[in-house]
């Protein structure tokens, strides 16, 4: 996609995350039988009981989930559960951190008020630590527009009108 202008703009979350699970997957990859399953414990929903009856604003470090729970479905699929003691986020976050790695990072956002959600594993995440966080959103930044350039893998800056 050589000339290609493409705009970004930046917005930083705030939120107190929960304790991590380790989670360690079978060996093996996902099977035929797997991707022809149901998938009943995949979507992002609510699961009565599992929101706390005192709730928190998010600013607050009680307004973190606590009681993640991983639950292995086969050898790529973990279904998360949590309880949630935010009242005023705007989306829970899941992270990891595979096996080696130092630093956390955002694998699913979801809605407010979600507190179970399935996630098929990239490969790298078949060893990892797992973390939900309920969030609220900070002041967006100014739009960056980039152009790529004659060879698409050397972008370009270009000055916003």
């Amino acid at each position: 996609m050589p000339r290609t202008a493409f705009h970004y703009r930046l917005r930083p979350y705030y939120g107190p995350a929960s304790r991590p699970v380790e989670v360690t997957l079978p060996p093996g990859e996902l099977t035929e039988e797997d991707q022809k399953g149901d998938h009943e414990w995949a979507p992002p929903r609510t699961v009565a009981g599992k929101t706390a009856v005192t709730t928190h604003s998010v600013r607050d470090a009680a307004s973190a989930p606590t009681g993640l729970k991983a639950t292995v479905e086969h050898a790529n699929g973990i279904r998360f559960t949590w309880t949630d003691h935010a009242d005023d986020e705007e989306g829970f976050l899941l992270e990891t951190r595979p096996e080696g790695s130092r630093a956390f990072r955002p694998v699913a956002v979801l809605d407010p008020d979600i507190n179970s959600f399935g996630l098929i594993t990239l490969p790298d995440e078949k060893r990892a630590a797992y973390r939900g966080r309920a969030i609220t959103y900070g002041a967006q930044s100014n739009v960056v527009r980039l152009t790529t350039g004659e060879d698409s893998a050397t972008p370009r800056p270009v000055p916003a009108p």
